[in-house]
């Protein structure tokens, strides 16, 4: 059709809630030497043309890897660099352990070892793509030919040159007009894909940044409720000082060292607790590590710029007391 690039299948589209994992193990090696789980997925030729994803060695997955043929397998990037870290792994033999079960999202063939089918050959290598959202997916992927290992749940995924929606009837019509019994649903873009994916973590995140936001409210309201308390409290004291003679801008330097003193006592404190549990939120984090050092340096510097605001009008109320009054202040 004019105005598709491209067109393929795939029984779980990448980044999808649903990530489906089957243990591998390499000819030549102890069963427990190999990478214990590996994603996988179940895909038509042009997948990787579809989705953009590079090549970077041997060659794609085409219509001659049929069934009875010769087993086939293309590798990511990373599961290739895990299994073979100083070997060229094109031409390296895997078995993947299918149970044996019929479940619906289980290829139909290749779950049992037989002539010309397992253990299968790796013929390629793509680049790594997260399957399962940002936060917590993985690089270990395998692709294996659907021509060889039919799945009886596929998504059809198709590449265009402008808005996908504009697409989807044309595409449908296609789609029925080779089978009128095929039902076609749930039509999606990958934005809708990744969006769905991420809503989890967005929640809550949006959550915490909420309450975080809250915290430093309530701790500059607190900061200024404590200074403002005390500096009513110390009126007296004030008012004899200015009238031995001390300067106001040293009532003031006072009370905002006594502010300084707390905030930064609350941020030390503050700062080794989250030392302490930042690994709780380490599975919601997506470009920065946990211990980040920036983050650890500007956010407690600016907890204490918010506590010095706080603290700056009690201290101008302090430093413009009136010696007189302050004197008959009980």
């Amino acid at each position: 059709m004019p105005g598709i690039e491209a067109a393929s299948v795939v029984n779980f589209p990448p980044v999808d809630v649903i990530d489906t994992r089957v243990g591998v193990t390499v000819e030549g090696r102890p069963a427990n030497d190999s990478a214990s789980q590996a994603s996988y997925k179940i895909i038509g030729p042009d997948y990787f043309r579809v989705f953009g994803m590079p090549i970077l060695a041997g060659r794609n997955i085409s219509d001659a890897d049929g069934a009875g043929k010769a087993g086939v397998v293309v590798v990511s990037e990373t599961m290739a660099r895990t299994l073979w870290p100083d070997q060229n792994p094109l031409g390296q033999h895997i078995t993947p352990q299918f149970p044996r079960q019929d479940l619906y999202w289980l290829p139909r063939t290749g779950n049992q070892p037989g002539p010309g089918i397992l253990p299968l050959t790796v013929i390629g290598v793509v680049g790594d793509v997260r399957q399962d959202g940002l936060p917590t997916g993985t690089a270990i992927q395998m692709y294996l030919p659907y021509l060889q290992n039919p799945s009886p749940f596929l998504h059809l995924a198709v590449r265009t040159r402008s808005d996908p929606l504009r697409w989807s009837g044309a595409v449908r019509a296609q789609v029925l007009a080779v089978d009128p019994d095929e039902p076609v649903y749930e039509i999606r873009t990958m934005d809708d894909v990744i969006a769905r994916s991420f809503s989890q973590p967005r929640i809550s995140s949006v959550l915490l940044s909420a309450f975080a936001s809250l915290a430093v409210i309530l701790a500059a309201i607190g900061i200024y409720g404590v200074i403002s308390y005390g500096t009513s409290q110390r009126t007296h004291e004030f008012g004899i000082r200015v009238a031995l003679g001390a300067q106001s801008e040293t009532i003031l330097k006072s009370v905002v060292a006594e502010g300084l003193l707390l905030s930064a006592s609350g941020a030390l404190i503050g700062v080794a607790t989250a030392f302490a549990f930042v690994r709780l939120l380490s599975g919601l984090l997506f470009g920065v590590s946990a211990a980040d050092p920036w983050t650890f340096i500007l956010i407690p510097l600016l907890l204490v710029g918010i506590a010095l605001a706080a603290c700056y009008i009690p201290a101008r109320r302090a430093e413009r007391s009136d010696p007189m009054a302050a004197l008959k202040c009980e």
